[in-house]
């Protein structure tokens, strides 16, 4: 889309000054001076709320009424068989028996080409994936090692590689300064074992942000020992995690904390600083779920708390202020697992905790290529710094091109995925379904992910999305946003000139 200039002041603000990368030291670039936005989401008056419950007792009423008539009915159209897309969406609260998939066959890249029933093949940017450091897609070099590892070792049996197995703990271990490292077959697996293993020993307390991923409340129900607790604060309210502190202070053994590194449905990271306060007062654990924020955030990638670093030179933290990481490897590098690392106190109990797994039969071990990949990902720390750069630059420029057109977007500056806020959740379905007309293939968001009336449109960003890539991507969601009213009024009247520009420019 092009941006149209209204003096110097405007044409600093809309402008993309990029550098392609030519050489092994360059680096893309994306400047942009970021317009203020608001940091909180309008409230729904109880005429928005009367009508959405209209709209879903309509929408459910129609979804029901087709099941038990369907030769009465116009059936789901698929416009892309490959991806499941309908022509209608339904009520997004529910999977309805299939009819709100949209399954994307193939590799997960930052475009994807799609058949429509007419046969038109149409190629769209892919805002869906979470590769965000861009190591989905291998290079010659990474698929000749994964050839390889396929044709000569185990395919899931790391025993039988002990010395790989052992190298990519040293790998992950070194890259995150902890003092061990373990592994386990999927990032659910490292929640499932690192919880029980902390909480079955002694009289414990778990208190958790509500927002933190399923897996970490799983793994801490599975514990099951009947002297520990769980309690929970609201996201990222520091006094209402010291008030749950004050509450158990002195009747546990052991109390943890338990975050998440980047909370993918907000795109914030957790107040560090505060938290570095509060553990010297109440001398708590430290837990950190890095699922989203290893390999994408923080200069050189290492999470949450380099981020917070980064970004706050002035309110700096200390590096061994989390205890405990888990983190999912799909995420990071594209491969199949989870990992456990932290400090050395703890590490006889995790190794107890996967020994006992194993010899159960339950502890199934990491793959063969997955640790390959993990020493190749980590053996690039200049490239993975590039891309990373490349990423937050990305990032800041999107936020500050959609605010300017009145969109909001949830989250802090410079993290990989945009939130776009919707309200209303069939408006998170329909904005879903308006963009992927745009050539846009995002995520809608709804309850009980994330609150009710607080529904969003989750874009992912890729190192890998080209600069046009972004620019569509872009032109896509304020199009789809102006299309349905989520734009302010200024912001719609500049998506409109800016549409007519562009035809106009085309001619």
């Amino acid at each position: 889309m092009p941006r149209r200039d209204k003096g110097p002041e405007a044409k600093h603000v809309t402008t993309i000054q990029i550098r392609e990368i030519r050489d092994q030291d360059a680096t893309s670039q994306l400047t942009h001076a970021r317009p203020k936005r608001s940091t909180t989401a309008s409230r729904p008056s109880a005429f928005d709320k009367a009508k959405e419950a209209g709209r879903l007792g309509l929408v459910r009423t129609r979804v029901f009424w087709r099941d038990i008539h369907p030769d009465q009915a116009e059936p789901h159209i698929l416009l892309s068989p490959s991806a499941n897309y309908c022509h209608r969406y339904v009520e997004p609260l529910c999977f309805w028996w299939g009819k709100n998939s949209r399954l994307l066959v193939g590799q997960s890249l930052p475009s994807a080409d799609i058949e429509d029933l007419d046969g038109t093949v149409s190629t769209v940017v892919n805002a869906t994936s979470h590769n965000y450091a861009g190591f989905y897609k291998a290079d010659p070099r990474s698929a000749e090692l994964q050839q390889l590892c396929l044709e000569r070792l185990p395919l899931a049996d790391a025993e039988a590689v002990p010395l790989l197995e052992s190298a990519a703990h040293s790998a992950l271990a070194g890259f995150l300064g902890a003092d061990f490292c373990y592994t386990t077959s999927t990032g659910y697996g490292s929640n499932y074992v690192a919880f029980p293993a902390l909480m079955s020993d002694s009289k414990t307390v778990v208190i958790a942000d509500k927002n933190c991923h399923n897996s970490m409340f799983t793994g801490m129900y599975l514990a099951q020992p009947g002297h520990s607790r769980l309690l929970k604060f609201a996201h990222n309210d520091v006094a209402d995690l010291e008030r749950r502190l004050i509450e158990v202070d002195g009747r546990y053994d052991r109390v943890i904390v338990a975050v998440e590194g980047l909370y993918s449905m907000e795109a914030d990271v957790p107040p560090l600083g505060a938290m570095h306060r509060l553990k010297e007062l109440y001398n708590f654990i430290l837990l950190c779920d890095e699922a989203h924020s290893l390999l994408s955030i923080g200069t050189t990638g290492r999470g949450c708390l380099e981020y917070w670093n980064d970004n706050h030179p002035d309110a700096q933290v200390p590096s061994d202020l989390i205890d405990i990481r888990t983190a999912t490897l799909s995420k990071a590098i594209g491969g199949i697992g989870g990992m456990i690392a932290g400090k050395a106190k703890f590490e006889s109990a995790i190794r107890s905790h996967i020994t006992q797994l194993r010899q159960d039969g339950g502890g199934e071990t990491l793959g063969s290529s997955t640790m390959v990949q993990t020493a190749w990902v980590l053996g690039q720390p200049t490239l993975v710094a590039r891309r990373l750069r490349r990423l937050a630059d990305m990032s800041r420029f999107c936020r500050g091109e959609l605010a300017r057109f009145g969109i909001h977007v949830w989250g802090d500056d410079g993290t990989p995925m945009l939130p776009v806020y919707t309200g209303r959740p069939t408006y998170a379905a329909r904005l879903s379904y308006v963009v992927r007309g745009y050539r846009l293939l995002a995520s809608p968001i709804v309850a009980p992910a994330v609150p009710y009336w607080e529904g969003r449109v989750r874009i992912n960003l890729s190192a890998e999305h080209t600069n046009e890539d972004v620019d569509k991507l872009i032109d896509a969601v304020v199009k789809g946003s102006a299309d349905l009213g989520l734009c302010n009024s200024k912001g719609i009247k500049e998506a409109a000139i800016q549409t007519t520009f562009s035809a106009a420019w085309s001619l």
